[in-house]
């Protein structure tokens, strides 16, 4: 200024190149070796070649990095050490974005890393027990169960859209449908995991009273307890009226033979007689109750 009163109070603006960060805080001659001023760089690389090739963690010249520095640093950092790789054509979340470099990009090589799961995670995958994926032929796409987002691998789930689940299913482990860690040919039907149930049924003895073995004919998939199955009476509808409601023994004397059956139990002789005395052919016996009145009504 003309109004300094000494030469060494001169200040330059560098204005051509602004200063912010560590920048601002080194001596002229850091960047301007030898004295010279004109025709220094000012792209980034022009000074910082040599960090860039010398760089180890990460090593930028066999990763490839670009030698474009303000793509991770800032020109007002402090430090070279906040400078931060974007990921920009691999965006990290979940799990994946707590590893470190090395974690992903082994022995320092970015270059041709794998941005498939199955890429990173075959071993993981082959090494799984629960469930065993390998055995169970699980698709490689771990997509298809685990979210990238996930901050753990236990957050996968098995969406079983080829085998919707409902009610009881639902609360189920994995193991006790799919006996030791076979999933593959797993049966669909009902009666081929339940069969056994079937058989052992003795309230009411569904083997010995014939029932059929489609157990959905009783009882619904969304059921929370086998104790809901219901009986649709097909061939006597009980639904409603005072054959409703009734335990099975009411008309089933047999616990084993549930095509036996009576109405006399409740129907007595003295209420069914007066009331039959202008009915051909009429007979006090089960049978012929059934055979006149097989939807249980008076007509």
């Amino acid at each position: 200024k003309f109004s300094d009163t000494s030469w060494t109070q001169g200040r330059f603006t560098h204005s051509t190149f602004p200063l912010s960060g560590v920048h601002a805080t080194q001596a002229c001659g850091t960047c301007h070796k030898s004295g010279v001023y004109q025709g220094t760089a000012r792209s980034c690389v022009g000074c910082h070649q040599t960090q860039y090739n010398t760089t180890k963690n990460p090593n930028h010249m066999t990763a490839g990095f670009p030698t474009a520095c303000e793509s991770c640093h800032k020109f007002s950092d402090t430090s070279w050490t906040q400078g931060r790789f974007t990921h920009s054509t691999f965006p990290l979340s979940g799990v994946h974005a707590t590893q470190a470099c090395g974690a992903c990009h082994a022995n320092g090589v970015y270059q041709g890393t794998a941005r498939s799961c199955v890429g990173c995670h075959q071993a993981v995958y082959n090494t799984t027990r629960n469930p065993n994926h390998l055995t169970a032929g699980f698709p490689l796409s771990c997509e298809s169960c685990h979210k990238f987002s996930d901050t753990s691998w236990t957050q996968g789930r098995f969406t079983h859209s080829t085998f919707p689940l409902a009610g009881v299913h639902v609360t189920q482990p994995c193991g006790a449908c799919h006996k030791n860690g076979v999933y593959q040919g797993t049966t669909r039907v009902c009666s081929g995991c339940h069969l056994a149930a079937y058989n052992a049924t003795r309230d009411p003895n569904h083997l010995a009273a014939g029932f059929p073995t489609s157990c959905e004919t009783c009882h619904s998939f969304a059921d929370a307890s086998w104790s809901l199955g219901r009986f649709n009476h097909t061939w006597f509808p009980i639904a409603s009226g005072r054959h409703a409601g009734n335990p099975c023994n009411a008309c089933h004397t047999s616990p084993t033979n549930y095509r036996l059956f009576t109405c006399l139990t409740c129907h007595t002789r003295g209420e069914t007689d007066p009331e039959h005395r202008e009915v051909g052919a009429y007979r006090y016996d089960s049978n012929a109750c059934y055979a006149c009145h097989p939807q249980g009504r008076g007509d």
